[in-house]
């Protein structure tokens, strides 16, 4: 006796349209901006270009595809050719800027940047959490 398979959830269906529906040039040019955003979130630190990706709802289509390649290869490759070229352009176009900026105002972007590092880390009171995950301060 075979089991039922589950049902495809709504997130599941919604990534399987995205890729599958008629493409346009307004899509196509959506896809290029969001893999430009990935890109300039490569380059910058304490902004991740996998968390842009997940907001952009690029990340799962992704793990999507490379989990079963072979499945729907050609969509999923003109699908992903414009993230790959705004996600090219982000990193060339955005490290050139921030070269450009550092030759200017060397001293505000690197306490900048170290801002944006810190700002990564989870603030620290003086509280901890205890066995039962419960804050106590100590």
């Amino acid at each position: 006796m075979t089991e039922p398979t589950a049902p495809q959830t709504d997130i599941q269906t919604e990534v399987h349209d995205e890729v599958t529906a008629p493409d346009s040039v307004g899509r196509w040019f959506g896809r290029l901006l969001k893999g430009f955003a990935v890109g300039v979130g490569a380059i910058l630190p304490g902004l991740s270009g996998g968390v842009l990706a997940v907001i952009f709802n690029i990340y799962s289509q992704m793990i999507r595809f490379l989990a079963d390649i072979r499945k729907d290869f050609v969509k999923n490759v003109l699908y992903f050719i414009p993230v790959g070229i705004g996600g090219l352009l982000g990193v060339v176009v955005f490290a050139k800027a921030v070269e450009t900026a550092f030759e200017t105002y060397a001293a505000q972007f690197i306490v900048l940047f170290v801002g944006f590092v810190i700002g990564t880390f989870p603030p620290s009171s003086g509280r901890r959490a205890g066995a039962a995950g419960a804050l106590s301060t100590g």
